[in-house]
């Protein structure tokens, strides 16, 4: 049964959105001026993904009853970054420095440490009440969806590999030198995860539940995928695909779609949002294991965004037929107040 929001949602809806959507594209502005005048415009993609978190904390805020009591610190925390990777990100406008860059990493370390730390010593109740338990809110154990998502990612560049007659890659996938660098990639996970828990905190502990409470499971995780894709838009147009963004806006609405899906579905097994914010950096980061070093941009053909539509398809987004989103109820949310 589809349900409408309540005055209280509607606000947080909005909150979140100014903060979450608007913002972003916003920055998005500067964003362009800064790559027409030359400048490396990475440091907007990191700001960005802070922006979907700071929204719920902020919603929350806003719509919380007077008595309500919140994981201060860590929401303190995330905010502060938020602020202080938007004020770097603006001032590389204009004064660029390989400064900045290395600040950004070095705050981006800290924060991440505050942050297990104020999650590790808040109450319990008030962990479990924000979702930001490490055990989630049922007895599901969560390492076994992480595993299968590192399957399915490496099952995916397999069938990519393929397609595209790449051989080679499909031995490096499975060296010694790859094996080790994904040992690597969960000591990197822990001094870099308030990232990723940026947009999951948003996508799926916030507007997930939103959507689907009004639209149904399906549709509401089809939307959800399609907000998360469009809002890629500035990092596809000065970051990711220059040259062909047209294609790239494709290929990134697959991919959200595709991954909102999965996410999706991890995250109504599990509720623990460790769950998605774990697949989300291995998404993004396993790649620097493969080829030693990230290249941000990329210049996409016909041919390859066909390919990520099917395999995308094929390994993804055929999890939505799984019972989970074959139930007719939906979830009845709104952020904790």
């Amino acid at each position: 049964m589809k349900c409408k929001f309540s005055t209280i949602e509607k606000k947080q809806l909005k909150i979140f959105f100014i903060v979450a959507f608007l913002v972003p594209m916003l920055l998005g502005v500067l964003m362009g001026y800064s790559y027409y005048q030359g400048n490396k415009v990475h440091l907007f993609a990191l700001t960005f993904m802070l922006y979907p978190a700071a929204g719920v904390i902020l919603a929350i805020y806003f719509t919380k009853d007077k008595d309500a009591v919140i994981p201060q610190k860590a929401y303190a925390t995330h905010l502060v970054t938020t602020v202080l990777l938007t004020v770097i990100t603006i001032v590389n406008i204009f004064k660029p420095s390989a400064n900045l860059d290395s600040l950004s990493q070095v705050i981006i370390l800290v924060a991440s440490a505050l942050f297990l730390i104020f999650v590790h010593h808040e109450n319990p109740e008030i962990k479990k009440k924000y979702n930001l338990n490490f055990r989630g809110h049922v007895h599901k154990k969560p390492w076994i969806y992480m595993l299968l998502f590192v399957l399915l990612y490496i099952t995916r560049i397999v069938f990519i590999a393929v397609f595209d007659g790449d051989l080679e890659s499909i031995n490096t996938l499975f060296s010694i030198q790859t094996l080790l660098g994904t040992l690597n990639l969960t000591i990197a996970f822990v001094f870099s995860f308030i990232m990723f828990f940026g947009e999951e905190y948003g996508w799926r502990y916030f507007l997930q539940p939103f959507l689907q409470k009004r639209m149904g499971k399906r549709l509401g995780i089809i939307t959800l995928g399609v907000i998360w894709g469009l809002w890629h838009l500035p990092i596809i147009m000065f970051l990711y695909s220059t040259e062909t963004w047209c294609l790239g806006i494709i290929g990134q609405l697959s991919t959200c779609i595709s991954l909102a899906i999965f996410f999706g579905y991890a995250y109504m097994k599990t509720k623990n949002i460790w769950v998605p914010i774990f697949m989300h950096f291995f998404n993004n980061n396993f790649i620097a294991v493969l080829v030693g070093n990230v290249d941000f941009k990329y210049t996409l053909q016909l041919k390859d965004v066909v390919i990520l539509l099917i395999s995308n398809a094929i390994i993804y987004a055929s999890f939505i037929f799984a019972k989970e989103y074959k139930a007719n109820n939906t979830t009845n949310h709104n952020a904790s107040l």
